[in-house]
């Protein structure tokens, strides 16, 4: 079986993207190095910053109330984010370290 992939948003440099989570419409992924969350709009083709200075966060995952997890590299901590209409965030209800 041959796999074709398309370049849909990009490109980012240094080429360090991870973490794609999907939302039910648009999908959420992390550019480290940016320290940033970006949205892929599949419909409308459109990437936007969904969030900035997330400390280098990368692995994403939402709960099944719709609260985003994420695996934060700069300083270790999982954080949680509740989504409000999926629109607008509020980063970093509350933090769990190891």
């Amino acid at each position: 079986m041959g796999w074709e992939f398309e370049l849909v948003a990009g490109p980012f440099n240094p080429r360090l993207t991870e973490g794609p989570a999907w939302d039910g419409k648009t999908l959420l992924f992390t550019h480290i190095p940016a320290s940033r969350i970006l949205r892929y709009d599949p419909e409308t083709g459109a990437c936007t910053v969904y969030r900035e200075n997330t400390n280098h966060t990368n692995g994403l995952a939402f709960d099944v109330e719709g609260r985003l997890y994420g695996c934060c590299s700069g300083d270790g901590p999982l954080y949680a984010s509740s989504l409000m209409a999926r629109q607008r965030p509020s980063w970093i209800d509350w933090t769990v370290s190891h």
